[in-house]
């Protein structure tokens, strides 16, 4: 949305006033495996998220960098690995999870990128009102695109998920699992190159409620609750771990 909360919620607020719909693309959302592992949380099956941890390993080069000249600034990017690279994962925690963070703790580091001012390394700890707890760590300095690791420990099991699959393991001996199904990747494998089926999804469903057709899922107000923990992050990070 913005690399500043008070712009992101201005943006919202002026489309808010002019009855104009606005929506943020966190695909993610939409991945079989999530919208699996979302209604099994919100039908009760598997129950309230207690404690969550998110762990993103992927390879960002300097080329990466160097190939834009907005990539790796505090002024144009707003930050490294957290706001570009984890941004969708903790977004899904924090859907997940459900509930509004009261505490932020983090740490930011610049590890292996010594050609930009912004941090390839960050862990933390986020506590929610509901009493949740999610960890997290994340790192563009990985020889390869790992698959993400969100793991959910709920009141009536435990959900592993990356973006392709997910595994349910309840507390009563059952198990579910769940993966991108390969008709969905078909049906919108066309036009331009991205990974996986989410982005299309959120498109629709943007045209579907401007037609008046359906709800619009993620709006510019939902979207705010992700850029607020985004910057709180980055508050924390630079304060050496202060809690915000």
């Amino acid at each position: 949305m913005s690399i500043g909360y008070k712009e992101a919620e201005a943006t919202v607020q002026s489309a808010e006033s002019l009855n104009i719909k606005y929506s943020v693309v966190f695909q993610c959302r939409y991945n079989t495996p999530s919208v699996f592992v979302k209604q099994r949380i919100d039908n009760g099956r598997l129950g309230r998220v207690k404690c969550a941890r998110v762990i993103l390993t992927w390879c960002r080069q300097d080329n990466y960098y160097a190939d834009s000249d907005w990539k790796g600034t505090w002024d144009k990017e707003g930050g490294g690995v957290v706001i570009n690279q984890a941004i969708h994962s903790l977004d899904l925690a924090n859907w997940f999870i459900g509930s509004d963070p009261i505490c932020v703790q983090a740490s930011l580091h610049n590890r292996n990128h010594k050609s930009i001012a912004v941090e390839d390394t960050a862990e933390g700890l986020i506590k929610y009102e509901n009493g949740a707890l999610l960890s997290f760590y994340t790192t563009n300095n990985y020889l390869i695109d790992e698959q993400v690791e969100i793991m959910l420990l709920c009141e009536n099991g435990n959900a592993r998920l990356s973006y392709n699959e997910a595994e349910i393991k309840y507390t009563n001996g059952e198990t579910e699992r769940s993966g991108n199904h390969p008709q969905m990747l078909a049906k919108y494998s066309s036009g331009k190159e991205y990974w996986g089926t989410g982005h299309a999804m959120q498109i629709n469903n943007f045209y579907n409620s401007i037609l008046g057709r359906e709800r619009l899922e993620i709006s510019g107000r939902d979207a705010l609750k992700i850029q607020r923990l985004i910057c709180d992050i980055y508050k924390s990070g630079n304060f050496e771990g202060k809690s915000i």
